[in-house]
């Protein structure tokens, strides 16, 4: 029994998971036997993503009896480590960063090696400004895009400084509720961009956020702003510059291996109960596991996928129901031509937001893409390539590989941006107890909320209230 927690199971088949031409090389912590009445649990861990087993690590190394539940026949959540081409490649959550705290300390932890997307090497940019295609060098494009920045983010006179001054901590001041009601696209016309920089900031906005501007809020693009230290440079490098050499895989393996959690994989849990006796959790086929208390990881747009009695609070209930902004398409794919180190940048509605060079294979170069929803089918070679050659006319796209999160029905939509008005209605909510269960989530961080760093914090904060309320 021992020998198989350690143990990993790979998993084969991408067709199963909606990978097209991509091999899936992502591992999961093999599942140890567990009583059907789950009585010698201290807490049972509802989600297996980075939150659920950060979560597990910490109250198994302080002795408890733990068990994960994950309805994925894999570890992970939102991210997903895959292959394309002859590179280990994200078809989720990617990019991290030493200026997010939680998962940089997780990197040293297990001495692991990160490796460059070359996106501040950019040489030529493309993009859609009127209807139009232009080409230009990034000497010429980046301080468009510099300026379209500073104006637009600077809705305080101080850079957004007063909204978020502590943006690790974002509600630390109430300074971003006067604009929480706000959405990102009625601030494109009030910051005086020109026709060029409203272009490119709308692309950057659909980027980010992953839908169309108009449904998501604006405080979001103002926290990441302050993230990134008001600066255009740090946003590319702490965004997209730096991921894990071996996959978001690696970091996940490396800390259910310091887990002492066994887990149980393909299990739908489809009911929480919170009784006078502990928890109990209803597995969709018919399991029910029982322990002292669980903590409830699945992202905020699922969260009423799951029934819960008592009921959750009528905020919980909410927020699951209006779900947040993101669903954002994200896309690799191979061009038969060489294209040099290039981007591309296109507003809402678009089929592509941005795309850029990751790496250069033998038979030609990789790009990943991000658009907003609709825009292009992931897993369609002739979809994609009618998409890229809105920016680059003459390009041949060879092959292509996403994962759909927006369908996938355990995340249904990407990382988290909020629309209007959610985080001052929800963020708390979202990260409050309920009796005996707690609840956590990339998508109720603090600081880099809808960011791998985020979900290591809540895990973290989830596991410290859980031993709290047990030594307590």
């Amino acid at each position: 029994m021992a020998k198989n927690r350690r143990e990993f199971l790979k998993l084969a088949g991408a067709s199963s998971l909606g990978l097209a031409g991509a091999a899936v090389i992502a591992r999961a912590h093999s599942v140890s036997a567990v009583e059907s009445d789950g009585s010698n649990s201290d807490v049972v861990i509802i989600g297996g993503g980075f939150t659920g087993v950060t979560a597990a690590r910490e109250l198994s190394r302080e002795g408890l009896k733990v068990v994960v539940v994950e309805a994925r026949d894999r570890l992970g959540g939102r991210t997903f480590t895959g292959r394309f081409g002859s590179h280990t490649t994200e078809f989720g959550g990617t990019w991290i960063h030493w200026a997010q705290p939680h998962v940089w300390a997780e990197v040293t932890r297990y001495g692991l090696d990160i490796v460059e997307t070359p996106v501040n090497a950019v040489q030529r940019v493309s993009w859609i400004s009127g209807g139009k295609l232009r080409n230009a060098s990034v000497e010429e494009t980046a301080p468009i895009i510099v300026s379209a920045l500073k104006k637009y983010d600077n809705v305080d006179g101080a850079d957004g400084m007063k909204l978020f001054p502590r943006p690790i901590d974002s509600t630390f001041s109430d300074e971003y509720r006067h604009y929480d009601g706000q959405s990102l696209t009625p601030r494109l016309k009030q910051c005086g961009l020109t026709p060029d920089e409203e272009a490119l900031m709308n692309a950057w906005l659909t980027g980010e956020c992953g839908n169309d501007p108009a449904v998501a809020g604006l405080v979001d693009q103002i926290r990441w702003y302050r993230l990134c230290d008001g600066s255009f440079e740090a946003s590319n490098d702490r965004l997209i510059r730096y991921k894990l050499k071996s996959g978001t895989h690696a970091l996940i393996e490396a800390m259910i291996r310091d887990s002492k959690a066994p887990c149980r994989l393909s299990t739908r849990v489809a009911k929480v109960e919170d009784t006078s006796a502990g928890v109990a959790v209803h597995t969709a086929s018919g399991q029910t596991l029982r322990a002292r208390a669980a903590i409830v990881t699945v992202p905020m747009n699922t969260l009423d996928r799951i029934m819960f009695a008592p009921a959750l609070s009528p905020a919980k209930q909410a927020a699951a129901r209006e779900k947040h902004a993101n669903r954002s398409t994200k896309v690799w794919y191979q061009l038969k031509q060489p294209v040099g180190l290039w981007q591309g940048l296109a507003p809402w509605p678009n089929p592509i937001s941005i795309t850029f060079v990751d790496h250069e294979e033998p038979d030609g170069p990789v790009l990943v893409a991000f658009g907003p929803p609709g825009g292009m089918n992931v897993s369609d070679r002739e979809s994609v390539q009618r998409a890229v050659r809105t920016l680059l006319p003459e390009a041949v796209v060879v092959k292509v590989a996403g994962h759909d999160w927006s369908a996938d029905k355990f995340s249904d939509g990407a990382w988290c941006w909020y629309k209007p008005n959610q985080m001052t209605k929800y963020l708390k909510a979202l990260q409050t107890r309920e009796g005996k269960l707690f609840f956590a989530s990339a998508d109720s961080a603090n600081g880099w909320r809808g960011f791998i760093d985020g979900a290591v914090e809540s895990g973290l904060r989830a596991a410290r209230e859980v031993l709290g309320a047990f030594r307590g």
